[in-house]
């Protein structure tokens, strides 16, 4: 996208390329330490070039990033995984009365961001500030945009851009959303049969935090893991982010194919020539990390789900693998096909069969993600009883093996993984169902829910 007729270069490069800036990202609740080491990660390993150093700090539920160019945020953008949103700070100053708050708006070169008849949401918040009512910073930033010939959305779903605004002890900060809708809205899954599914930003969060725990980081690749199972699969999100962390998977390549996904590829002020080449090389380098197998399998007991599940691979699989020929980046990619990544889908109650089941003869460790049923799935009691029953079953997987054809013919399986645990009760009795493993506990909340994630290994 070329930048309006009505901007000229060298206004956009004064005003967005060529000065840092200030930016947020925002994080699910209890995991902001995997988002701030994730940015940080990424920032270190940009692959547009850059001169700033940006500096990384975090709060709740928020890191801040300072000194930071407009490109490398727009990377941020499409690599991220475990971020819900990331915010272009276009305003920061004094405001303490309605004068000084329209003053400040009228700061912000809104054409390069917002083309006329954009619909924009406001998202207004005051906190221990004299203009307490959130009605007076929607208003004055209504009137600015109404100026520029910008509709106001009357919902954040029928919006093509979100503004925030923050007053706080009387400073403002005006933020404008690069990504537009939340970055956990991957667009792999099209259907969604789960009873309560799991955000994917806090699933991908949950499971670098395992990882991290594991002492086996996402590297770029699956070594480490033969066979990653996943019970009570429903749409299979814990798998496909699983694939995505393990991998290094840049979630943009779910998007729909020619048709915008962020909100940055719908500002007036254009694209970087930069923002195609860095999809076109990040694609690549994804094909040349799918270099080892990772079978999958998903089981749930309900047939609608694993039906989705089959339906959501197949559109997650053609994402991730690219057909053969050159790459925009001008590498040439090999001929690769979905066979790469296998994954078997079973419809069948995963606690009524024996888990070595699933476990081929070469296997030597093991990833297990876990969100079973709880809360008002469950009628009361069946929540402890069920928790025991899947502890049973992993502490099974840590027996020794018997293996035909191995040289080796007895050796015990590396287990890891992790389950998420609702409330306390059913922490506990799978915690004393696996009296052989190391198990660590930590907490982030999810539809209301203080929910335990328990990461064991053998």
């Amino acid at each position: 996208m070329s930048p309006s007729s009505e901007l000229s270069d060298r206004y956009v490069k004064r005003h967005l390329y060529a000065p840092t800036h200030f930016a947020t990202v925002e994080a699910g609740p209890g995991f902001t330490f995997e988002v701030e080491a994730e940015i940080r990660a990424l920032l270190e390993d940009r692959l547009t070039p850059s001169r700033s150093n940006p500096t990384i700090s975090a709060g709740h539920s928020r890191v801040t990033i300072r000194n930071v160019d407009y490109r490398s945020l727009l990377e941020l953008v499409l690599r991220t995984s475990c971020a819900a949103d990331v915010s272009l700070g276009v305003a920061h100053g004094h405001a303490e009365n309605e004068e000084q708050l329209a003053s400040l708006l009228a700061t912000i070169e809104w054409q390069l961001f917002f083309p006329r008849g954009a619909k924009v949401f406001i998202r207004p918040n005051s906190y221990a500030s004299r203009l307490y009512h959130t009605g007076i910073l929607s208003d004055a930033a209504a009137q600015a945009l109404e100026r520029i010939g910008c509709d106001i959305a009357p919902e954040v779903t029928a919006a093509d851009h979100l503004l925030s605004l923050t007053l706080q002890h009387d400073r403002l900060q005006a933020s404008i959303s690069l990504a537009g809708r939340p970055l956990w809205q991957r667009g792999y899954r099209a259907e969604l049969e789960a009873v309560a599914p799991l955000r994917e930003d806090l699933a991908q969060a949950a499971i670098q935090r395992a990882l991290k725990a594991f002492a086996r980081p996402a590297t770029g690749s699956s070594e480490g893991f033969d066979l990653l199972l996943v019970p009570f699969a429903g749409s299979g999100t814990l798998a496909f982010e699983s694939i995505i962390a393990l991998y290094k998977v840049p979630p943009f390549l779910f998007g729909d194919a020619g048709q915008p996904r962020f909100a940055f590829e719908r500002f007036n002020a254009g694209l970087p020539p930069s923002i195609e080449w860095l999809k076109g090389k990040l694609s690549s380098l994804l094909q040349a990390r799918l270099n080892r197998r990772l079978h999958t399998v998903l089981i749930d007991s309900y047939g609608p789900a694993c039906e989705a599940c089959a339906r959501n691979w197949s559109r997650f699989s053609a994402a991730i693998f690219q057909p053969a020929g050159a790459g925009s980046d001008g590498t040439q990619r090999q001929n690769r096909g979905p066979d790469e990544l296998t994954a078997e889908i079973r419809h069948e109650d995963v606690l009524l069969q024996e888990w070595s089941r699933y476990i081929g003869p070469d296997t030597r460790t093991l990833f297990i993600l876990m969100n079973p049923p709880y809360g008002k799935r469950l009628r009361a009691g069946e929540i402890v009883s069920l928790y025991k029953r899947i502890g049973r079953r992993v502490e099974e997987l840590s027996a020794p093996r018997n293996l035909e054809g191995v040289a080796t013919p007895h050796h015990k399986l590396k287990v890891c993984g992790f389950i998420l645990c609702a409330d306390e009760a059913s922490w506990s009795a799978f915690l004393h169902a696996v009296p052989s493993y190391r198990c660590v506990t930590s907490h982030f909340m999810q539809g209301g829910l203080d929910i335990r994630l328990c990461v064991f290994e053998s």
